[in-house]
């Protein structure tokens, strides 16, 4: 057989070897400690360390949310890195189901939705009711999570910040004296020198939730099995990854 001949019957077999390309979108705005707009959070991290051992050739790219959304779901991006399980998203995009309903057993973390106040302002939150509220929660524009959380409670939301050091900068400058964000995202703002000691922690959280590597739907039907792998393995051991 001639060398010409061997390598157009092997051209399918090194094709099939090459890596699957997964162009995976995270939020531009930091969620701390596991997508981070600048650089590697736990979560791109974990990717990174998976995508070769899984055969991906992985590309991340940080985005406003919505237009990571809107890049997954007309398939010019292949994955959400770190996308809540509500309806819309279960209707547009693919999630690992058990049962048909998602499988928090791999899911990439589950976290806590938490209150921050003005400090030395008279708001309390005992789980259920929250009072003293001076306008509406400041939250982060189009995280439609804590909008629900919020109206799942009976609380006015304004969902019109693009940042949580914004928000801080409204609730401080009289806007509102309550925002709303994740735990590890409050931390942070806890420990900068522009909040430390102006906003305080409200306890208990507002509401915990569970966020998954979700995928577009076509991207799925043609790789069902290589995405089946990712979202094995990508789960922490314990199933779920707290921070």
């Amino acid at each position: 057989m001639s060398a010409l001949r061997l390598l157009v019957l092997l051209l399918p077999v090194l094709a099939s070897a090459a890596p699957l390309p997964l162009r995976v979108c995270a939020d531009r705005n930091d969620w701390v400690p596991y997508t981070y707009g600048e650089r590697d959070g736990l979560l791109q991290q974990r990717l990174r360390q998976l995508a070769p051992r899984l055969d991906f050739a992985l590309e991340l790219v940080a985005l406003p949310w919505p237009r990571c959304k809107a890049e997954v779901a007309r398939g010019t991006m292949d994955a959400l890195l770190g996308s809540s399980a509500n309806p819309e998203a279960l209707a547009e995009f693919a999630f690992p189901l058990r049962e048909g309903a998602p499988d928090a057993a791999r899911a990439l973390v589950q976290t806590e939705l938490v209150l921050l106040r003005a400090a030395g302002s008279r708001v309390s939150w005992d789980g259920q009711q929250l009072r003293g509220l001076s306008g509406q929660v400041m939250y982060i524009q189009n995280y439609r999570e804590v909008g629900a959380a919020l109206r799942a409670h009976g609380i006015p939301g304004d969902g019109g910040g693009l940042a949580n050091e914004q928000n801080a900068q409204k609730v401080l400058a009289g806007r509102s004296n309550v925002m709303a964000t994740y735990a590890g995202d409050a931390r942070a703002l806890l420990e900068r020198p522009e909040f430390r000691g102006r906003l305080e922690l409200l306890t208990p959280a507002l509401s915990s939730g569970t966020y998954y590597l979700a995928f577009n739907r076509n991207y799925y039907k043609a790789h069902t099995a290589q995405v089946e792998a990712l979202w094995k393995a990508s789960a922490r051991p314990a199933g779920i990854m707290r921070p």
